[in-house]
Formats: structure tokens, C-alpha cells, sequence
């Protein structure tokens, strides 16, 4: 089951939904409701001063599979802190792909923290993914989770059966980039622009790197980029900036 709509979020709800001592939280404005971006707390082994880590529940270091399991667990017991459940429902296991799980090691001055792991996650919305939507998640050693950086996205209800093929997506590539012979490094991929647009990606290699979406139901061109730091920062709505949370310890 996943969690309730949470309206304007305080750290201290937070740290009681999801049991954990979180210190700094910032969150991005979602309609009505606020959504997590970052959650951080100090790494819970004495904030690096070799001192053992004192270990509720599990005592003994977790692989990688379990630190997928634990990962994927949290996420879905805790999505509404992450979309706007009222928009989209509750994130369901087949919304969240597994890109990797990064097994973390650190110099002797840490070899208490043993190897810990990042778990990354990608947005998939009915089998399609969701462009530049990803989650990181970290936890230490024995699977205490101790920062969350989300960057799924809102989405309304977008369309997934494209009106315009990928012969037809390339055309309007070619059309914008004023080469008629431009080829893209692979096959048009379909993907869900938030918050509500379905496209076909395609990346070209020009002179430079050319990275163009084009909208699978109108042909229009939605965006369009030479490289990807040409990308603004995310937001969840337009005018949104985003708020930072401090909580104190307790």
C-alpha cells in the first residue's frame, strides 16, 4: 500500500512516515500537494569516525540484491512523498526499472562503512519510460537508508499509442535540423515527456552531439538540444523553485 497524500509536508511528518531521523528535506510544489526531491540525513556510522554503527534489525552486511529489495520496498511504501498520488495513484513495482545497483567502497580512514550501495531507479509509465526521470537511493552497509534524491516526475494521464511512426518522427528531426540525410545514432525510442506528452527521442551525431524529441501524436518538435547540459533545472510546475527543510536532531 502506498502512502497518503500528504498536502504541504513538515519534516517531522515525514520522519514519522517513513521512520526515519531525516535532518534536510527539499520539496518541489505538485498541484496542490508537495513531493519529496532530497532526503538526507548524517551517514549513520558516527559520521565517519570509525566508530561501529549501532544496527537495529538486521546485523550482518546485506548484498546487492537485498539492497534492491530494501530500495524498491521503501519507494513503494513511501510513493506518495515522491508523486502526486491524487494525480497518479501509487507507484506500482512495474513503475520503478532497476537501472543499477553501485556497490560502494571507501579508504581505510571509513573501513567501517564496509561497502554500502546506491540503488538508481527509472520511471516507467505503462511500459514506456519516462524521459530524464530518475531516483537515487543510498543506504550503508546493513541497509539503513540514509539519503533519497528523487527525480520522478508528475505525470497526467499522457497518451502511449503514438499517431506518428517513427518514419514520420524522423522527418520532422530532419526538418528541424535542416538536413535531409541526418541519421540518428539508433532507432526513435518512444518515451513520456511530463507531464502529459508522449515522444519519440532521437540523439544524433552531428558535428555534435543533437538530442531531439518529437511529439508521437502531433509531429511537433518538443524539445530539441545540442547536448545535455543544455538542460534547465527540473521543476514539477511551472514557477515552482524549490523549498529546503532543515529539521534539528532529536
Amino acid at each position: 500500500m502506498g502512502c497518503r497524500d500528504t498536502g504541504r509536508l513538515s519534516i517531522d511528518a515525514v520522519r514519522e512516515i517513513t521512520g526515519i531521523e531525516w535532518q534536510r528535506m527539499v520539496t518541489d510544489s505538485a498541484g496542490s500537494v508537495e513531493v519529496l526531491h532530497n532526503l538526507s540525513r548524517p551517514y549513520p556510522d558516527d559520521q565517519g569516525t570509525g566508530k561501529a554503527p549501532t544496527v537495529v534489525g538486521v546485523k550482518r552486511p546485506i548484498s546487492d540484491s537485498e539492497a534492491r529489495q530494501i530500495a524498491v520496498q521503501f519507494m513503494l511504501e513511501n510513493s506518495g512523498l515522491f508523486v502526486p498520488r491524487a494525480l497518479m495513484g501509487d507507484l506500482r513495482a512495474e513503475d520503478l526499472a532497476v537501472g543499477e545497483v553501485i556497490s560502494n567502497t571507501y579508504p581505510a580512514e571509513y573501513a567501517s562503512r564496509g561497502t554500502d550501495f546506491t540503488v538508481i531507479f527509472s520511471q516507467v509509465y505503462k511500459g514506456i519510460p519516462v524521459f530524464e526521470a530518475t531516483s537515487r537511493l543510498s543506504l550503508t552497509q546493513y541497509g539503513e537508508i540514509w539519503s533519497v534524491k528523487n527525480g520522478f516526475a508528475a505525470l497526467n494521464n499522457p497518451p502511449t499509442s503514438p499517431q506518428i511512426d517513427e518514419v514520420g518522427a524522423l522527418l520532422s528531426a530532419r526538418y528541424a535540423l535542416a538536413d535531409p540525410t541526418a541519421n540518428p545514432q539508433k532507432a526513435p525510442a518512444l518515451m513520456i515527456l511530463a507531464p502529459s506528452k508522449l515522444v519519440w527521442r532521437l540523439n544524433f551525431l552531428l558535428p555534435h552531439f543533437q538530442e531531439i524529441l518529437v511529439d508521437a501524436i502531433t509531429g511537433e518538435i518538443a524539445l530539441m538540444r545540442k547536448n545535455v547540459r543544455d538542460q534547465t533545472p527540473r521543476v514539477l510546475t511551472e514557477g515552482t523553485v524549490g523549498k529546503v527543510h532543515m529539521g534539528a536532531t532529536r
